[in-house]
């Protein structure tokens, strides 16, 4: 695989800007083919990410949970009401190989933990093994949840128009015109 770079300002005539610390993209704008993270040039295809606001809390989600012994329709609703309540765009973010080998493997673990911490618990609760086990299986499970919520940028702003985003590398910013 080959890195894909271009010389010249990364913006120029890719809808995409800086404002301060946040990289704003207008609609139909695309990110320059430079690491997102470190500005080094981008390797293979960017990745695919959907970014979220909520104007929920975050706790909101959680509520779901305490709901459990209620049963499955309260859960339905707190879950229809999270979402409806939220602001969508789909983003194409670009990595180098580093980056992207960090980002594959925090994804790779977090869903192992998740997956495999049910499993575990489950074991543990049927060979009855002291409750400070089940509690370490439990908390696995919620890093490896936590791992999986690893953003590669966070998004401030979803409008029409554009979507700003926070958590771009100086190197990435430097490279990107000011908003004028």
């Amino acid at each position: 695989m080959q890195a894909n770079a271009s010389a010249g300002e990364a913006g120029d005539g890719l809808g995409v800007y800086r404002r301060g610390d946040a990289v704003i993209i207008r609609k139909g704008g695309r990110l320059p083919p430079f690491c997102i993270k470190c500005g080094e040039p981008e390797w293979g295809s960017p990745v695919q990410r959907s970014l979220y606001i909520s104007a929920m809390p975050n706790w909101f989600g959680a509520l779901a949970l305490l709901l459990i012994p209620l049963g499955l329709i309260p859960i339905i609703v707190i879950f229809a009401i999270w979402r409806a309540a939220r602001e969508e765009a789909q983003l194409s973010i670009p990595l180098c190989a580093k980056h992207r080998d960090i980002y594959q493997m925090e994804r790779v673990v977090g869903w192992t933990w998740s997956l495999g911490g049910p499993l575990v618990l489950i074991v543990l609760i049927a060979l009855r093994d002291p409750p400070g086990l089940i509690l370490a299986a439990l908390a696995l499970i919620c890093l490896g949840n936590s791992l999986l919520q690893i953003r590669l940028v966070r998004a401030v702003a979803i409008e029409p128009g554009f979507t700003a985003v926070k958590g771009a590398g100086g190197s990435f910013l430097a490279r990107l015109p000011e908003e004028v």
